[in-house]
Formats: C-alpha cells, sequence, structure tokens
C-alpha cells in the first residue's frame, strides 16, 4: 500500500510530527510512504518507509512572491543535504520567535501568503502521479492552506483520504479577546469543514476528542496517537541518597513554563537538586523570571533524550492552569507522555484535571498527579522524603510495557486504512 502523508512541517523525529509519525508508520510492513510538506527544514535521512519527498518551501514562497517564480522541489532520501539543513533551521527559528509571542495577525498574514504565493501545482501533481499512491493521509493542522493542497490533490485523484488532528482545530470552545484570532479561527473552521466532506476518516488523539468531533462534524472517528515503544531497551530504576534529577523535555509553550516554574522552585526549596529543562522554546524575559530556579537548556538529539531520561529520577509532564491554555490542549496527548513511559521511570504529571492528558495517565496508574498548583509542593516533598515511591512508581511503569507487549494497536492502524482503501475501491467498482 502507497500511502502520500501530506503535513505542513518536515518529517523529523527532533519535531513533535516527526516524532510521532516514525513511530506510527516506521514499522508497518508492506507500505511505502511519499510525503509533501508544506515548510522549511529537511527531512532525516533514515525514515523508514519513506521513499521521497515533494517540499514547498514556505521561506522560498515568501522570498518569490511578487515575481511568479513557482515553488517546490522533489526530494530523494539519499540526495538529503544536511548542510542545508543549518541554512533552513535560521528561517524556522524566526518563525518560532514570532510564535512565541502568539500573534493572531502572524497566522492571517501567513495564510494570506500562500493564497497568492506560487506554489508549483503542476510539479507536485506530476510527484503524486509518479508515486500512485492508494490513499491519501492528511496532517490536519491549525493551517488552512494545508487543507487547500489536500483538497487540490484529492479533486484530481480517485483515492480516498483521511485525516489526523491532534489538537482542535474546530471548535469554538476558545478564549480569546484578539479580533484577528477569531477571524482566523473561523477561516480555518471552514476549511476543516471542506476538507472533513472530502475524508472517509478522520483519527483523533483523545477519547474526548472523538466524541465531540464526531458530534460537530459528522464524520467517523478514531483514537490513534503515538504508541510507547516497547522494543527499547529498558535500564532498571535504582534508588540512591544524592540529588534527585528531575527532568523535562519539550515545548514549554501554552503557559507551560508557569507550572514548570512551580516545580522548580518546589525542588529547590526542598534540596533536592534542579529541575532540568531541553526544550525549542525561546524564552522571553518574564519566563527567564519565572524559570530562574529551574536549568533551561538548548534542545538536544533524540539519541540524547532517550539518554538523558533514562538517566532521570522524576520525568516531568506539566500543563498550563490558565483557561485560555487549558482550552486550547484539553483533547492532547504529548507525544512527551509516550517517551517517558517507554523509558519506565517515575512521572509527575501536573495540571487540570478534566484535559486528556492527565485523564490518559490517571486512568494507567502511571504517574504522580497533581491537579492544582497548591499540591505542587507537597508532592515534591513526599518523593524527596519518600524515595521508595519513586522506584515503586518506575517498577509499576515498567511492568505496564510488560503488559502492551502484544499489544497490536499498530497493526490494526494499517488494516483500518487498507479497510478504507478497499471499501473506497468498491464504492468505485459498484458506481
Amino acid at each position: 500500500m502507497r500511502i502520500l502523508v501530506i503535513t505542513r512541517t518536515a518529517w523529523r523525529k527532533d519535531n513533535s510530527l516527526g516524532n510521532t509519525y516514525s513511530n506510527l508508520f516506521g514499522k508497518l510492513d508492506n507500505v511505502e510512504i511519499g510525503n509533501i510538506y508544506l515548510g522549511d527544514g529537511l527531512p532525516d535521512p533514515d525514515n523508514y518507509n519513506v521513499s521521497s519527498y515533494y517540499r514547498i518551501s514556505e521561506k522560498e514562497i515568501v522570498k518569490n512572491l511578487f515575481n511568479g517564480k513557482k515553488i517546490g522541489e522533489k526530494l530523494k532520501q539519499n540526495e538529503i543535504d544536511k548542510q542545508e539543513k543549518q541554512i533552513e533551521e535560521r528561517y524556522n527559528n524566526v518563525i518560532m520567535k514570532i510564535k512565541k509571542n502568539r500573534c493572531s495577525l502572524f497566522y492571517l498574514l501567513r495564510e494570506l501568503v500562500w493564497k497568492i504565493g506560487h506554489p508549483n501545482l503542476d510539479s507536485m501533481m506530476e510527484y503524486v502521479k509518479g508515486f500512485q499512491p492508494d490513499l491519501i493521509f492528511v496532517s490536519f493542522y491549525y493551517a488552512a492552506y494545508v487543507d487547500r493542497i489536500a483538497l487540490y490533490i484529492k479533486q484530481r485523484l480517485n483515492v480516498p483520504m483521511v485525516l489526523e488532528a491532534a489538537v482542535d482545530i474546530y471548535s469554538l470552545k476558545q478564549l480569546s479577546f484578539d479580533p484577528f484570532y477569531w477571524i482566523n479561527r473561523f477561516y480555518i473552521r471552514r476549511m476543516v469543514r471542506k476538507t472533513v466532506n472530502k475524508a472517509e476518516k478522520l483519527y483523533v488523539i483523545s477519547e474526548k476528542m472523538q466524541m465531540d468531533y464526531e458530534k460537530m462534524l459528522g464524520i467517523p472517528c478514531s483514537v490513534l496517537y503515538k504508541f510507547p515503544d516497547i522494543t527499547r531497551k529498558l535500564y532498571k530504576y535504582k534508588e540512591h541518597d544524592g540529588d534527585l534529577n528531575f527532568l523535562y523535555t519539550g515545548n514549554i509553550g501554552s503557559g507551560r513554563w508557569k507550572t514548570l516554574g512551580l516545580i522548580g522552585s518546589a525542588v529547590k526549596e526542598n534540596g533536592l537538586g534542579t529541575l532540568r529543562i531541553y526544550t525549542p522554546t525561546p524564552l522571553n524575559q518574564k519566563m527567564k523570571e519565572v524559570l530562574s530556579d529551574c536549568a533551561v537548556l538548548a534542545p538536544i538529539s533524540s539519541n540524547e533524550v532517550i539518554l538523558e531520561q533514562n538517566r532521570a529520577d522524576v520525568l516531568v509532564h506539566v500543563e498550563s492552569f490558565n483557561i485560555a491554555d487549558k482550552l486550547e490542549v484539553r483533547y492532547s496527548i504529548s507525544t512527551k507522555i509516550m517517551d517517558y513511559i517507554s523509558v519506565a521511570r517515575c512521572i509527575l504529571a501536573v495540571g487540570p484535571s478534566d484535559i486528556a492528558s492527565m485523564q490518559y495517565l490517571s486512568k494507567r496508574g502511571l504517574a504522580f498527579l497533581c491537579y492544582n498548583r497548591g499540591a505542587i509542593d507537597d508532592m515534591v516533598r513526599k518523593l524527596g522524603d519518600n524515595r521508595v515511591m519513586i522506584k515503586a512508581q518506575a517498577d509499576h511503569n515498567e511492568h505496564y510495557i510488560d503488559m502492551i507487549k502484544n499489544d497490536n494497536s499498530q497493526i490494526k492502524f494499517r488494516d483500518d486504512m487498507q479497510r478504507i482503501v478497499a471499501e473506497f475501491n468498491g464504492k468505485k467498482i459498484n458506481a
């Protein structure tokens, strides 16, 4: 089965999308993937099952906005230039700094740029037809220009299309007083509806999202998230009397930095060491002040992340208690949670009780949970005073990995897509 995957970002293990998709698609037999992505940077050169890429560079779209040059190029696995990666990342760093300030006008201008820009659609379709996909798989994100490209391809191919959403891209249950935010959201909602009407199925990241989106959009939904890596070598946790290694890896946006600041202060005040944070998120002055009791470090490679997680005593997961941030992430289950589970370490999770990530951990007993800010200091102190708790939680999480080793969710995912293709082709034959 050949699957055309359409994404906004490059497929890399050091970003959330690439981390998840390498996990979902990486070990499927009899699957070949072609990837169209509408952004900058380069994919990893060793993505299993991915045979080729077509890139429409956002940087080049902007650069050539008014000269009519058409943008788009095919990349092959063995032609990926690692030196170019450094050049592309400069542009991505600029975008990250703009996103850090959550400027809604930027997102509107971005949509306008893609609307009037010049992607090389003829070259893209030549790539698509050469790949001959059996199925189109679209990463549904907060970007209408991705939906337009997906619809353009779908209208020219008589193959089924499925969608995958890991964030809330449609509901009106959000809080913002920025008029540009709502203009952009209603525009994206319209494109979401158009795309859903042409799709066979929508994969979502949590049961909570599944229930709501089936009602709102009237499309069959299934839950799909990254699977814990049950093939990873486990290193048994060993108790010790020294400073505790509290570790957080990942983005700290959406108000997470405020919660991390509280944990960092509790760790320091109880004399347990320092909370270390590896993050790609740029910090402004206020964030630096809040995180002054933490060691905030530059992002590291995915292999280095695994090494650091294996060395940790307590892996930290956080969400914000701010109402706007909470509504933004209420459906999401971070890829970081699956990475944490995969190393069988104690997890400390802090966040509201009614969001999907906290419910996921609670349901499976995989973490010590703090549902309000006031509980943080007490929990950190308990972990320091009763270190047997850390060992017991690590052992429980190791047992959980043993329990799910026979889980066949990945095979079910592949079989589900094969069923969609077969049913769609059956309808074509009977039409």
